[in-house]
């Protein structure tokens, strides 16, 4: 579509819009979509090239007796319905800001089950008409999906019903997402199975970029799905994948020196592998530090003597080490 055309299809909907507001008739003014809601009198229209206008009349507020072009976008509805009109902008402003009364690591945690469980095509998050808004299309598939009514689920959380669809905020939404996990959780095993060991992946590597909250909503999800988190035994068949992970990537770099004819720092990392323990010689009270100079730069720190030619050979035992630096046991 051109934007030609966009433009004529934009004008054509406000002249419709424009058709349905009488001259003479009492109408909702907002000048802000959350400030209060003022009283005008309708004059008529006018359309320019790009936009179709309003003159109107303030009958209230500190414009009153004054006239005004304004965008129909501002006209709310006939002023006869201003009370209801009123209150269902209270319940949307309630919705939106919902998500400041719920904790954040259980919000989250419903975002997680969301996106696991639920189909978009049954209930989608989105953060229009305002953050963390959920819209639920089909009620009775969430209803099967969460095993439980929706009135049940909802509780005292308030929702509306526009365009279509069911609008929930922030608390409806964790409500639904503990239901769905208790009544699937299997289905979300391998999803928390995959958070814990990232989780300990990141604690390994010291990268504890939002580890507290990751941390806080796997508990959270946990708990509605009635499973334990992570035990002492978990944690050590994850260290063991991970060891046995390392394993391998010593055996390519022993077999990458060798093709490279770094035969003598091939033997001494095979032998280390042996012994159980890859030395980084990064610690210079090691008795293989080295005084020549290259440990002084990180990308050489682990060359061996037989490697003090060729400056531009980075270290195998950096790289071997990994982000924990120290001795990687094997």
């Amino acid at each position: 579509m051109t934007a030609e055309e966009r433009l004529e299809m934009k004008m054509r909907a406000l002249r419709e819009k424009a058709d349905r507001i009488t001259p003479g008739e009492y109408w909702i003014h907002r000048a802000q979509d959350k400030g209060p809601s003022r009283k005008v009198l309708i004059i008529g229209p006018r359309a320019t090239k790009t936009n179709v206008q309003m003159e109107v009349e303030h009958l209230e507020g500190a414009r009153a007796g004054q006239k005004q072009w304004v965008g129909l976008e501002r006209l709310k509805g006939p002023w006869v319905g201003v009370e209801e009109y009123d209150a269902l902008q209270d319940r949307w402003r309630r919705l939106e800001d919902s998500h400041r009364d719920v904790e954040w690591t259980e919000l989250t945690a419903a975002l997680a089950v969301f996106q696991q469980l639920i189909p978009a095509a049954v209930a989608s998050v989105a953060n229009w008409p305002f953050q963390y808004a959920v819209r639920i299309h089909d009620v009775s598939a969430l209803e099967l999906i969460c095993q439980d009514s929706l009135e049940e689920m909802l509780g005292a959380e308030d929702s509306i019903e526009d365009d279509g669809a069911l609008w929930v905020g922030a608390g409806a939404t964790i409500r639904i997402a503990r239901a769905a996990c208790a009544a699937r959780f299997g289905e979300m095993l391998p999803v928390l199975a995959q958070r814990e060991r990232h989780l300990l992946l990141q604690t390994a590597s010291r990268n504890t970029t939002g580890l507290e909250t990751e941390a806080s909503a796997t508990a959270v999800l946990h708990e509605w799905c009635g499973t334990r988190e992570a035990t002492v035994g978990m944690h050590f068949r994850a260290a063991e994948r991970e060891r046995e992970r390392l394993n391998g990537l010593v055996r390519a770099a022993v077999t990458a020196l060798r093709s490279a004819g770094r035969h003598k720092a091939a033997d001494r990392l095979e032998e280390q592998l042996r012994q159980g323990v890859i030395h980084t010689y990064a610690d210079p009270d090691d008795p293989d530090y080295r005084e020549d100079g290259y440990p002084d730069n990180p990308r050489f720190a682990g060359s061996g003597p037989d490697d003090a030619d060729d400056p531009n050979d980075a270290s195998w035992g950096a790289l071997v080490a990994g982000p924990w630096g120290g001795d990687v046991p094997f």
